[in-house]
């Protein structure tokens, strides 16, 4: 598992981005991106959006993913020109944008096609619809830590990416053996994402202290962000009002109440149980079929990962022998590498889940195609 940040950097980081956060819902038809010419010859053109009231603001990565999507053009081809030349990116986008309120009229929609933005420290960090629901992860992490705490759970890592916000926590009260010699403490991971990647989870997970891999497992609860249209036919900045948190308390209040039931043995016992049942289940192909056909299913790709995995197998996964298991956990293994971020890491996880999850039938089909 990825150590990340401890739990007192990432509570300094939330406050930091809530100090310095604002949100405004933009027509689409009063944004544009411009390009801007840097002063030292060092820098690179910079694109940026503008509104028509004069704000500006720069882009995080992220984002430049969210309006490739929006504007209908490929992301390799958008990545691409925005190595290239940002002022042919500047058009694309420009004319996607009047793409998209054409749309919107053609559909009979409200006036303007309108963007929710997100912006911390004079960049945006999300381009949104109008639609989304926002649940901020400092929320989260004021909701879910005292709970933590008082259950003697310990944050063993956290990350806030540019995507989402992480808190993986276990607790050496509750804990058993896989097989022998292979301890599992029981732990949780909860996440959720502001700015457009993905609910907010909270989902069981198991850490071998053997080898140091965290399992995500199932989730147990997922929260769309999504919500009523914030519509506006002006550049409008969103304020927080006594109807916004009186709706979001019952959210919060539903994810604490989750936390507190995710916490009993009975749910550790179950997920136990699986990883036992994994380990009788015996690998019968070669392992590079197996490997291949099982990233494939769980959705991983990249030849670095491929090659880690089979890396893992090959040296005898730490004595797991040959089976289900032990291909689960090579992929949460290769999860600890140096060469790919906390996001890339924390699927990894969740593809070792996955695997513990295959329907037999399924898992007899894998082995067989491989």
């Amino acid at each position: 598992m990825k150590k990340g940040k401890d739990i007192e950097s990432l509570a300094a980081e939330l406050v930091k981005i809530r100090a310095s956060a604002k949100d405004i819902i933009v027509p689409t038809a009063k944004m544009r991106m411009v390009v801007t010419n840097p002063t030292s010859l060092v820098l690179e053109p910079e694109p940026r959006l503008q509104f028509d009231n004069g704000m500006n603001f720069g882009f995080n990565n992220w984002p430049h993913q969210q309006v490739a999507s929006y504007t209908n053009i490929p992301k390799g081809y958008y990545d691409k020109i925005k190595e290239e030349d940002t002022n042919v990116l500047a058009v694309c986008v420009n004319h996607g944008f009047q793409m998209a309120i054409n749309m919107a009229l053609a559909k009979k929609r409200p006036k303007h096609d309108s963007r929710l933005i997100r912006t911390v420290g004079g960049n945006i960090r999300g381009f949104l619809s109008d639609r989304y629901r926002v649940l901020d992860c400092y929320d989260l992490f004021e909701t879910v830590a005292p709970i933590l705490i008082e259950n003697g759970f310990e944050v063993l890592s956290s990350e806030l990416t540019e995507r989402r916000m992480y808190i993986k926590a276990v607790t050496p009260k509750i804990q058993g053996d896989i097989i022998k010699g292979h301890p599992v403490q029981y732990g949780i991971v909860i996440s959720s994402s502001d700015v457009g990647c993905g609910s907010v989870r909270v989902e069981p997970f198991l850490y071998e202290l053997v080898c140091t891999n965290g399992m995500t497992m199932e989730q147990t609860i997922k929260k769309f962000h999504l919500g009523g249209s914030n519509n506006e036919d002006d550049i409008t900045e969103l304020l927080t009002n006594e109807a916004k948190e009186a709706r979001d308390k019952a959210t919060w209040l539903e994810v604490r109440d989750t936390v507190r039931g995710s916490m009993e043995y009975t749910v550790f016992e179950r997920n136990l149980d699986k990883l036992r049942v994994a380990s009788g289940q015996p690998i019968r192909a070669q392992i590079p079929d197996i490997v291949e056909v099982t990233m494939k299913e769980v959705g991983v790709t990249g030849d670095e990962r491929k090659n880690d995995i089979i890396k893992y197998l090959a040296n005898g996964a730490d004595g797991r022998g040959m089976n289900k298991w032990a291909l689960a956990n090579a992929f949460t293994w290769a999860a600890q590498s140096d060469a790919i971020d906390y996001d890339t890491a924390s699927e990894l996880e969740r593809a070792g889940g996955k695997i513990i999850e295959l329907p037999n039938n399924k898992w007899e089909r894998l082995n067989k195609a491989a």
